[in-house]
């Protein structure tokens, strides 16, 4: 299909980079659909830098990605954010039987109408979502780097997976004439039980059907297919994902080749498990799993902040509101950033092993590593992360790293000082003020 078949939408909110297309889905049974896709296109123009394809989950759109793109907007990066058929956007048939048969179709449909260059599209996909950026890397090798899943599903049925259930609902949805009442049904058991937020009714209908039809093990033959690819993978999987266990994540990562696995064990940023990624990915890995701890099942959405941004409005905005922050108002009292703390301890070690380096060379390293953000703290990363400087000698990244650490006990000790002298100031205070 040409991209002349694309045409701007506009909706009743005016969204901004919206666009619509005719697209024709076969399902297994024989029937031809037509549909009109809505999709979101940030760059029309096209990158030079690459393109980010978006395939969200169920329920879902577009949206769930509305934290990461700013990101990549700054980047330069394009981002296409598909809808499915019946999420809100995209309109729907009652003839779909939601396979991944059909949802490939439309997906491809809209990446062939982009005619978007080789080796420029990373396909990016959360839950119900995932299973299809893996089809569409494996399926699209020549014009793809590689793909990301977040919070995958697995191989096997996971604890979210309440299959009997899944059917029974659907069944009871597909029912024309009852469907007023399904429709209040499922849109109260998404909201009040569930926890998700949705538009109405027929889109958790939708959602419902969607999940009859995961196909789990059908992901091996892609697997397989990407496993003799030149292609790059990254899997985001979390610790406290109500709806898929880490074992499932962990055990869809071991299917994929030369997998390593990074944990991080902070909620939010992680500069230290950030930096071992970028390690990883320089290194020539091709399969890295990153397990979030402390983290649920959207791993995509920055839930802390409410609040949108534009691309202007993300680069000036440098630390999240935190939910305790944005419900108490002034009330509100910061709690010890121990990360940050650690951190400002690492770089003020950076300055004083300035002071204490006496060769020239160890001298040279680390100015040139004072005023980096990320500076890893642990040796082999901290070596790594040289390297990508062009400092590949050992003996004096060695010696750099060895005076860090003891200049990092040292702030460490001072700090403790500080800390006991100042409690002992509160202490005389209060006792002269009760007098």
């Amino acid at each position: 299909m040409s991209s002349s078949f694309i045409k701007p939408f506009i909706n009743a909110a005016k969204e901004p980079n919206l666009f619509q297309i005719p697209v024709t889905v076969k399902t297994r049974k024989g029937d031809v659909v037509n549909l009109t896709a809505i999709f979101q296109d940030t760059k029309p123009e096209g990158s030079s830098i690459g393109t980010v394809f978006n395939a969200h989950g169920a329920p879902g759109s577009h949206k769930d990605y509305k934290y990461i793109n700013p990101k990549l907007e700054a980047a330069g990066v394009r981002i296409i954010g598909i809808n499915w058929p019946g999420c809100g956007y995209t309109s729907y048939d009652e003839r779909l039987e939601n396979h991944n048969f059909e949802r490939v179709q439309f997906a491809q449909q809209i990446l062939d109408a982009l005619n978007l260059p080789n080796k420029s599209v990373i396909f990016m996909g959360h839950s119900r979502g995932s299973e299809n950026a893996l089809k569409m890397a494996a399926l699209n090798e020549e014009k793809t780097i590689g793909l990301i899943s977040v919070n995958p599903i697995g191989i096997r049925p996971h604890r979210g997976a309440h299959i009997r259930l899944f059917h029974l609902l659907a069944a009871f949805w597909r029912i024309m004439a009852l469907r007023w009442f399904s429709n209040w049904i499922l849109y109260h058991i998404y909201t009040k039980f569930a926890k998700f937020k949705v538009l109405d009714g027929h889109t958790c209908g939708v959602a419902m059907c969607m999940l009859t039809r995961l196909d789990y093990s059908d992901a091996i033959p892609y697997i397989e297919k990407y496993n003799k690819s030149d292609l790059r993978a990254l899997l985001l999987y979390a610790g406290k994902d109500w709806l898929i266990e880490p074992e499932i994540s962990r055990e869809f990562l071991s299917l994929f080749d030369n997998e390593y696995e990074i944990s991080s064990f902070i909620r939010g940023e992680d500069p230290e498990a950030t930096e071992a990624v970028k390690q990883e990915i320089l290194n020539d890995r091709k399969t890295i799993g990153v397990f979030c701890a402390k983290d649920g099942h959207f791993l995509q959405k920055d839930r802390d902040c409410h609040k949108d941004f534009d691309q202007k409005s993300y680069v000036a905005h440098y630390s999240c509101v935190t939910e305790a922050e944005r419900v108490q108002g002034s009330l509100y009292k910061a709690k010890e950033n121990k990360a940050e703390k650690k951190r400002k301890m690492w770089t003020d070690a950076i300055y004083k092993a300035i002071k204490n380096a006496k060769d020239g060379q160890v001298r040279k390293i680390l100015n040139s590593i004072k005023d980096e953000p990320n500076t890893p703290m642990k040796e082999a990363p901290f070596k790594n992360f040289l390297k990508n400087k062009g400092i590949h000698n050992p003996l004096p990244a060695t010696e750099a790293f060895r005076l860090i650490k003891e200049a990092a006990d040292e702030v460490q000790q001072e700090s403790s000082k500080k800390n006991d002298v100042e409690e002992e100031i509160k202490k005389e205070t209060a006792k002269e003020s009760s007098k």
